[in-house]
């Protein structure tokens, strides 16, 4: 009886995300005000889970919204593939104040940034639902294994994702930054009650030479790396033992959208 009610729980929940991927739209349109209690910390709960679009090139849930000193996006997936994809090569935000769909002299954060030694990953505890990252090679385990499993997992991953990367800032001389840097870039991943993976992301209008007194239309990009083979090396295409599912790790993903500052 409790296996059919945490199935009948998982199904509902399913449902609701599908529903909720239907009415939104796959580019958010008009500019947003960032919630007053903003925190960048893993906990996405002052959004309200209200988000703007859902974008089916990326699997994600997104909002794009600022205040008067920051720009922020916040993301959600809800897919575990996508989780672990999101884990092995993270969430690249480009920003073109030129209007440009283009990353040529974009503004560039991509969040998490993880060192292959760091990249056991949130994906563990999952091997019943796409074999990433469980080691049991088919073992049977309790529903409370499995929970206990993944949580840790993600605790692990949590405490791996510690640096962000950053590309075409002129005051930023290195291209890995802490998550706890003098630059005033935050960015934080975690994963909420149903373990969706959210991440947050806040970077200063400064920086990007952006005010919200005069606010101007910019490109961004919103880009999912995936797993960076070495030497270039093709994904799943060339490598017909690995599957669809490598593939789908090692293929890039993205979409462009316009944003202008919204004015309190």
């Amino acid at each position: 009886m409790k296996k059919y009610i945490l199935m009948s729980l998982f199904a509902a929940a399913c449902v609701s995300q599908v529903s909720a991927q239907e009415k939104l739209k796959s580019v958010q349109e008009g500019s947003v005000l960032a919630v007053a209690n903003a925190k960048i910390d893993g906990n996405i709960s002052e959004w309200q889970n209200d988000f703007k679009a859902y974008n089916k090139s990326v699997k994600l849930f997104y909002s794009l919204s600022n205040d008067d000193k920051y720009l922020y996006l916040v993301t959600k997936s809800t897919d575990l593939v996508n989780n672990r994809k999101i884990e092995l090569g993270g969430i690249t935000l480009n920003v073109n104040t030129l209007n440009k769909k283009s990353d040529k002299d974009a503004f560039s954060v991509t969040f998490p940034s993880i060192s292959r030694s760091g990249r056991g990953g949130g994906g563990g505890g999952r091997g019943r639902n796409g074999g990433f990252g469980n080691g049991n090679r088919g073992e049977v385990i309790s529903d409370s294994a499995q929970k206990a499993m993944t949580e840790e997992a993600h605790k692990n991953f949590i405490a791996s994702a510690k640096e962000i990367k950053v590309l075409g800032f002129k005051d930023i001389t290195d291209t890995l930054i802490s998550i706890y840097n003098e630059y005033s870039i935050k960015s934080m991943v975690g994963y909420d009650t149903t373990g969706a993976m959210v991440c947050e992301m806040a970077i200063p209008l400064k920086a990007l030479g952006l005010s919200a007194a005069a606010p101007k239309e910019f490109a961004y990009q919103i880009l999912l790396n995936g797993l960076q083979l070495p030497n270039g090396g093709m994904g799943g295409g060339g490598r017909g033992g690995r599957g669809g599912g490598f593939s789908e790790m090692t293929a890039p993903t993205d979409f462009w959208g316009k944003y202008a500052l919204a004015k309190k």
